[in-house]
């Protein structure tokens, strides 16, 4: 899937902690303005990954495991109203950064839900729309229209006072996201392939965006280790 003797010396990590092992990258971070890296490594247990990155080594968690999983309640708090997350899950936890995935929720949930989280962040439902427009390359007027076209596919929601970004996936679900040449050519080295074989890579490649900013990052994600379908 990725080209690890390209990738690693490219991020800047030469040497890592024996219990990692480099053969189990799942995330490629890149921003698309600045070109830095971070690199998420799938643990052998597959309870969390390591995020890697020059600044150092961090854990990310499920958030459905038993011992370092989220705390809904804590979320529920934050929020400052009662949620079920059956429908909008919390998929990881790394410390207090909670990541919420969004595209099972039903319209009543979901509407509730991303209303209470951009009345926590002082963001305007007009507000979030733009972004979520924006990194989908696709207008989006109301919550039901996004909701229907997948088109917030994660929140990260931080308990503390870092940045909360948004997630989408609109190589998967709607019409792609421009690449600036920078960032083609690293994809294209990173995924080892010619041009004509990089649309299909991009398929669970996600794109995010920061909601106090316009920077944006590109995730990709090695689907296959971790899925089967």
């Amino acid at each position: 899937m990725y080209d690890l003797d390209f990738i690693y010396p490219y991020a800047g990590i030469s040497l890592l902690p024996k219990e990692i092992d480099r053969n189990q990258l799942f995330n490629v971070s890149f921003d698309l303005d600045t070109g830095e890296i971070k690199l998420y490594i799938l643990d052998k247990s597959e309870r969390f990954v390591y995020k890697v990155s020059k600044q150092g080594i961090s854990r990310q968690y499920s958030g459905a495991d038993p011992e370092f999983g989220a705390d809904p309640e804590r979320l529920n708090a934050f929020l400052n109203l009662q949620f079920d997350y059956r429908q909008i899950t919390i998929d990881a936890v790394e410390g207090d950064n909670y990541y919420v995935y969004m595209e099972r929720g039903e319209i009543a949930q979901y509407r509730r839900f991303v209303q209470s989280y951009c009345q926590r962040f002082n963001l305007s439902t007009a507000q979030l729309l733009s972004k979520v427009s924006r990194i989908n390359n696709r207008n989006f007027n109301d919550l039901e229209h996004c909701c229907r076209a997948r088109a917030i596919s994660m929140l990260r929601i931080p308990l503390d006072a870092s940045e909360s970004k948004i997630y989408a996936q609109p190589f998967l679900y709607g019409n792609g996201f421009p690449l600036n040449q920078r960032t083609e050519q690293f994809l294209l080295k990173l995924f080892s392939c010619r041009d004509t074989e990089l649309q299909a890579k991009l398929r669970h490649v996600w794109v995010v965006t920061e909601i106090t900013t316009d920077r944006t990052l590109l995730v990709t994600q090695y689907h296959d280790l971790l899925h089967y379908n």
